[in-house]
């Protein structure tokens, strides 16, 4: 049996995926406005909002991206793992956040 390794018909996309990829461009959106905030007035929660956004799209892109092009189980571990450090560096960065606004 061949077994093709790429996936490129729409039907083989997994659906989360595609949502994880689309967070993935919305959040990248928002910590860069974020951070160019930042860079503009100098305010201490654009800068944590910036960082937040920034590596929580590298996380989601880390969910989504290896699953839509590949069916390597090995890859797609190795992409999950390094979204979750992605993942958890984001928790600590939003953690920095709430005690920020309190």
């Amino acid at each position: 049996m061949e077994y093709n390794t790429l996936m490129l018909l729409p039907n083989h996309i997994p659906i989360n995926s595609l949502s994880w990829g689309l967070g993935a461009i919305a959040t990248g959106l928002f910590g860069l406005k974020s951070l160019r905030r930042y860079n503009k007035f100098h305010t201490e929660l654009s800068r944590y909002l910036g960082w937040f956004g920034v590596v929580m799209s590298l996380a989601m892109l880390g969910y989504s991206l290896v699953a839509i092009f590949s069916t390597d189980v090995s890859t797609i571990k190795l992409s999950y793992l390094a979204a979750e450090a992605f993942l958890y560096i984001a928790l600590i960065i939003q953690a920095r956040v709430l005690w920020f606004v309190r």
